[in-house]
């Protein structure tokens, strides 16, 4: 039986052959190659450039626009280098918030000692089977950025999963995930809500 992915440049659902599915990342070439030459920003001018990502001038942390940018960049303070990379890894955390949060909220179920977990192609097909909507205000990304709700939160668990015996998974598995924007999973607090049977 084919495996199901997801592209990581367009986003598409994708078949492959079971022992592809570790290897595969891309749903054609096209999209391969767009995404090795998507915009990349130079870390010393701050310009967006276009090169495919094998001649980029890197210095393994950093990705600049020429040899002028990388060597420029060799002669700053360290304080301005360390600025700079504490705003790439806040960058990077907004743009991959399912991610972060994933693991966020994986380390407070170990803490917890409630166990779960899930990975980014779970939360991916989530968002998809519901067209990327939040499901408590019903708008999309990327109007919104979504983010993974608990259905039933941390706080409640153990007692909610004692009243309800029968359940076989754990807190933070997909089965009590699905997605809401920032506002709208604020809004939710403490409560128990499953809105995926409103769909």
């Amino acid at each position: 039986m084919p495996a199901e992915l997801i592209c990581l440049h367009c986003k598409k659902t994708f078949y492959v052959d079971p022992y592809r599915k570790n290897q595969a990342k891309f749903c054609s070439i096209s999209c391969h190659d767009e995404y090795r030459r998507k915009y990349l920003k130079c870390d010393y001018c701050g310009k967006e450039f276009k090169r495919p990502r094998s001649n980029v001038r890197s210095d393994y942390k950093h990705s600049f626009c020429s040899s002028k940018c990388f060597h420029d960049w060799t002669k700053v303070s360290e304080e301005y280098k360390k600025q700079k990379s504490v705003e790439r890894v806040r960058n990077y955390r907004r743009n991959h918030q399912g991610w972060y949060r994933s693991i966020k909220a994986k380390r407070r179920a170990m803490e917890k000692n409630f166990g779960g977990s899930f990975t980014d192609k779970e939360w991916e097909l989530l968002k998809q089977k519901y067209d990327y909507k939040c499901l408590m205000c019903g708008r999309k990304e990327p109007e919104i950025k979504l983010t993974v709700d608990h259905i039933v939160p941390l706080a409640v668990w153990e007692e909610w999963k004692k009243e309800n015996n029968n359940i076989n998974y754990n807190w933070n598995d997909i089965e009590n995930i699905q997605p809401l924007c920032q506002s709208c999973n604020s809004k939710k607090l403490k409560n128990i809500i499953d809105l995926r049977k409103k769909i």
